[in-house]
């Protein structure tokens, strides 16, 4: 009797492991399903209040990343998921020298910019997630450009470009370049997802 209950924790213990290694790769089940950013311009323009940066957890295009990228990190590196010249591009926003398949998954959302006129420049977008990123962190965000023709597709065709993130007081602020938030704004959809280092 002993030893079948022994047999029963250590199985336990063995799927909790699992488990927990999954979740290494999955953004977190709390995440909120609207995040409004903080937004600051660098053009010679004030924002208005209705110019507005947001993440959006349900809708078909981000549930349709998030399945996808999901079943990649089963058997991949989330690194591996993107285009070798997106990843190329990203070592600017990396540590020198890092290597990019110490990344995983962290957020996945839809990115809606609303009101963006092109006199506001570059502008930096301050997002507050369930999860508190320390000052620290190694993070690197990622834009998707979704083709327009393939929304409607479970996997979505996109194009990927690399973003600056930063963790600062638990939330993490992100630089959009005035070109990308043209690409967002004209596009049918956006996808953001945030990486981070494993550690």
């Amino acid at each position: 009797m002993g030893k079948r209950i022994w047999s029963i924790l250590v199985a336990i213990a063995l799927l909790t492991v699992g488990a927990v290694a999954c979740a290494e790769q999955l953004p977190s089940p709390t995440m909120p399903t609207l995040v409004e950013a903080e937004v600051a311009g660098f053009g010679s323009v004030a924002l208005k209040e209705d110019f507005v940066i947001q993440l959006v957890a349900e809708t078909e295009t981000a549930a349709a990343v998030l399945t996808e990228v999901q079943e990649f990190v089963e058997t991949e590196k989330i690194a591996k998921y993107f285009d070798e010249e997106s990843m190329a591009a990203a070592v600017e926003y990396l540590p020198e020298d890092y290597n990019v398949e110490n990344l995983m998954l962290a957020e996945v959302y839809e990115l809606m910019v609303i009101n963006y006129v092109v006199e506001y420049g570059d502008a930096s977008a301050t997002f507050e997630f369930a999860v508190e990123y320390p000052d620290d962190a190694i993070l690197l965000g990622m834009v998707g450009i979704v083709n327009s023709e393939a929304v409607q597709k479970d996997a979505p065709e996109i194009t990927w470009f690399p973003v600056q993130a930063e963790a600062n007081e638990g939330r993490v602020q992100v630089m959009v370049a005035q070109e990308l938030l043209e690409q967002i704004t004209d596009s049918e959809a956006a996808i953001f997802v945030l990486l981070q280092d494993q550690k």
